[in-house]
């Protein structure tokens, strides 16, 4: 009824004909902040009064709110925000240039021994993403030797040319 509406979206309005007065019934959704949660620590949640709807927005805590604001400085990683938690996640790239841990277009003896604990398992391939060339999660010879051969060399070879 008109004379029952309590302007609330989410509720079920209707006179009482038996006492003649309004009743409001909850029809879902949330009726206040505390009825939302999202899990998320960073993101501030609130109730949208006008539709009942739960709203969860990124707040100053959050490390970021778009892919611009994630760079770990590594050439070999593409950087994004997650939007499910509004973190920077670093995922590897198909390896810029063999054994180049760093990102700095040389690749080292220390880079080098790296790749071959990888290969060996006394290392985890995130230590050194491009010693992975071929993308695989696993360090090979062949792989072990370009690294060697671009430490020698002085000029790592390219194998993304993204990576440029």
């Amino acid at each position: 009824s008109d004379q029952c509406d309590d302007g609330i979206a989410c509720t079920v309005d209707s006179c009482d004909s038996a006492d003649f007065t309004c009743k409001f019934v909850f029809d879902g959704g949330c009726t206040s902040s505390e009825d939302c949660d999202d899990g998320i620590a960073c993101t501030v949640d609130s109730c949208d009064s006008a539709d009942c709807s739960c709203k969860f927005e990124p707040g100053a805590s959050c490390e970021c709110t778009s892919s611009d604001q994630c760079d770990d400085g590594i050439a070999c990683t593409v950087d994004s925000c997650d939007s499910a938690d509004f973190t920077c996640k670093a995922v590897p790239a198909l390896a810029c240039c063999a054994a180049d841990c760093s990102g700095d277009g040389e690749v080292t003896v220390d880079e080098v021994v790296t790749v071959v604990q990888i290969a060996l398992g006394g290392a985890t391939i995130d230590e050194c993403f491009s010693g992975d060339t071929s993308g695989d999660g696993q360090v090979t010879v062949d792989e072990i030797t370009q690294a060697i051969t671009n430490a020698l060399d002085g000029t790592p070879r390219r194998v993304n040319a993204a990576c440029d």
